[in-house]
């Protein structure tokens, strides 16, 4: 009889562990497993096809799930993959119950089985998982690679992840030691080809609720940069000291600061504070005052929306700004004003987005900008409002600009009008340009690669060109293309002086050929 028993036992072990029929059964017992296709068995290779869980409010469905493993690992108390592969992920995940607490940044405390039981897993792959948090997608990849990710009693051992996103390629290595309580990683993100950021961590923690160490990043591109400090991490902040950035494009490295609050509970917001100093452009046109910047940025809010306030400020004659800044994961949008170059900024806006494409849309109300301060040679108080809306297409920017001048003076003349221009990566074409004044009247439409048209009335010289008097009419047109001017004026004047010089009456009639001949009478 105990024979029997043994025999009945051995068949019904074989029967569980080496057929398939044997894997169906066993995993028709976990609760809520549904399982359309098994192939193999428990003790080897098994691959699983339209796989779904539910349970707890979560649900997961897995339309490819296979591995193969090595079951004489366990005698030593390892679990070992020699490959596990995951396709056609969905994981929902049950709405967090309003003002539910989060978990803190901190070191968890390692339950006795980690120290007992190791995990291996060779090769790794996952294609085409989401995951959905309550109704809303909060993470889609592509594809997901590792290879020898092993955990053997309270360390995690990452020698190569690469994640395939939407939005770029992640590709990280990593050394967490919970035991010890150490972090070391190196990491890249890929965005594009032109785009690449990569950072390094070596951090430790001195207690379970503190946790300190160097910080280094480095961006990649057209304007590489490179960004140090101290990262210093408590169960609800993140607090960034000593940064150091230093780029090509600074005279010298800035320096800054940031404080980062994070919520305690589901549902609450985060908050950034962050400071920068000894911001000097080493290319700065030639305009600018050398003088560093200073920045204060403060916001609050989720990566969905946040809001806050950007204040910029300067030495000298540089000025400072001030306003409310406010975003989404599609743009951000800046309101306020302040002094630039000793002119009053009003009402101004500045809002630029990111998706669906890149735009940009300004509106910059002045009042007192001093040409002068741009070009020595032309004095004068400008007040009035500029509005550009551009968007970037596959050749570049194109877009509308809009210049209405109010109650303004350029040398000695009042001056007010508006001007439109339309531009394209390949052309600029001026809609229409209208300004007036005592004693001038000025208009301007066109391309100048096609043809510009122009006329000009000044009756009192002597407000524009101190020593000059007269009044002159003016018009035509002119063109410019492969290194050719082409066109024609037609031009009269009268009582013209200037420098001792004086002319009675004065008519000109000129034209200009594409082969750089002129003709006037």
């Amino acid at each position: 009889m105990p024979a029997l028993l043994l025999s009945l036992l051995a068949a019904g072990s074989w029967w569980l562990l080496e057929t398939t029929g044997g894997a169906r059964w066993a995993l028709q017992r976990v609760p809520g497993l549904q399982v359309q296709r098994v192939q193999g068995h428990l003790l080897g290779a098994m691959d699983l096809q339209g796989l779904r869980w539910q349970g707890g409010g979560n649900a997961l469905r897995v339309a490819d799930l296979a591995w193969r493993w090595r079951p004489g690992a366990l005698l030593w108390g390892e679990l070992d993959f020699a490959e596990l592969r995951l396709r056609g992920v969905v994981l929902r995940l049950a709405p967090s119950p309003s003002q539910a607490p989060l978990p803190p940044l901190r070191w968890p405390a390692l339950p006795v089985w980690s120290r007992l039981a190791s995990l291996r897993i060779s090769h790794l792959q996952v294609e085409q998982l989401q995951v959905f948090a309550g109704p809303r997608q909060s993470l889609v990849l592509q594809r997901g690679l590792a290879t020898d990710l092993t955990w053997r009693h309270g360390r995690l051992l990452v020698p190569e992840l690469i994640l395939a996103l939407p939005q770029g390629r992640l590709q990280l290595m990593a050394d967490v030691n919970l035991a010890q309580r150490r972090l070391q990683g190196l990491g890249t993100w890929a965005q594009g080809a032109a785009s690449r950021i990569a950072w390094g961590l070596n951090w430790r923690g001195v207690r379970t609720d503190l946790t300190q160490g160097p910080l280094a990043v480095q961006m990649e591109g057209a304007q590489p940069m490179v960004l140090t400090g101290i990262a210093e991490i408590t169960p609800h902040r993140l607090d960034l000291s000593s940064l150091r950035l230093v780029s090509p494009i600074l005279v010298r490295p800035a320096l800054g600061s940031a404080l980062i609050a994070l919520p305690q509970r589901s549902g609450e917001e985060a908050s950034l504070a962050s400071g920068w100093s000894n911001l000097l452009l080493r290319q700065a046109p030639s305009w600018l005052p050398d003088s560093p910047l200073s920045l204060q940025l403060r916001l609050q809010g989720s990566s969905a929306h946040y809001a806050g306030t950007l204040d910029l400020a300067g030495g000298g004659a540089v000025g400072a700004l001030g306003g409310t800044l406010e975003g989404d994961a599609k743009g951000v949008r800046w309101e306020g004003g302040g002094t630039l170059l000793g002119a009053q900024l009003q009402k101004s806006r500045i809002a630029f987005s990111w998706q669906p494409h890149m735009a940009l849309q300004t509106t910059l109300a002045f009042r007192g900008l001093q040409p002068q301060r741009l070009v020595k040679a032309v004095p004068g108080d400008l007040s009035g409002v500029l509005r550009v809306d551009a968007r970037q297409e596959a050749r570049g920017w194109s877009g509308e600009g809009d210049l209405a001048l109010a109650a303004s003076t350029l040398y000695r003349q009042a001056l007010s009008g508006r001007a439109q221009v339309h531009f394209t990566p390949g052309a600029w074409v001026l809609k229409e340009a209208h300004f007036t004044g005592p004693g001038l009247d000025l208009s301007v439409s066109g391309d100048l690669a096609q043809r510009l048209d122009f006329s000009a009335r000044v009756a009192r010289w002597q407000g524009l060109m101190p020593g000059m008097a007269g009044t002159t009419r003016i018009s035509g047109w002119v063109a410019q293309g492969a290194g050719h001017w082409w066109g024609a004026i037609r031009g009269e004047g009268r009582a013209l002086a200037y420098g001792g010089v004086r002319v009675g009456a004065l008519r000109v009639d000129a034209n200009l050929s594409a082969a750089q001949a002129l003709s006037a009478q």
